[in-house]
């Protein structure tokens, strides 16, 4: 959970609603192969550069590219993104049916989720302010 949000709605007196929960969590993290874990813990000497790379993308707004560039890390994998995803999106839509909101959710997600709300006819709108 983004801890500066969850701030500012506790602070506004905003309800706060979760899309998983730790046991969602926890089946999420078993599924992560030990492979991919181990693979990039042996690329630390490479962490710093890595993550020039990694804030100059995030930073440039492209999804594709992030996603492409962040496909390395233990918690790209199915448990942890296709997984997730859905149980977000289940979350989220039926939180949305009832009454408006902002939902903050980990930028890898957001792909796999407007995708969903697409299929189920809704319209996305990116707002700048």
């Amino acid at each position: 959970m983004d801890m500066e949000a969850y701030h500012i709605a506790q602070k506004f007196k905003k309800r706060i609603e979760y899309f998983e929960t730790i046991e969602d969590q926890l089946q999420a993290l078993d599924g992560i192969p030990f492979e991919r874990i181990v693979s990039f813990l042996n690329h630390i000497r490479k962490w710093k550069e890595y993550q020039t790379l990694f804030l100059r993308t995030f930073l440039s707004e492209d999804l594709q590219s992030f996603a492409s560039l962040t496909g390395e890390f233990p918690t790209r994998c199915e448990s942890i993104v296709n997984r997730k995803d859905l149980i977000f999106f289940k979350k989220i839509k039926a939180f949305l049916e009832k009454e408006t909101g902002v939902g903050f959710i980990g930028v890898i997600h957001l792909p796999g989720i407007i995708k969903m709300f697409h299929e189920e006819g809704f319209e996305m709108v990116q707002e700048e302010r």
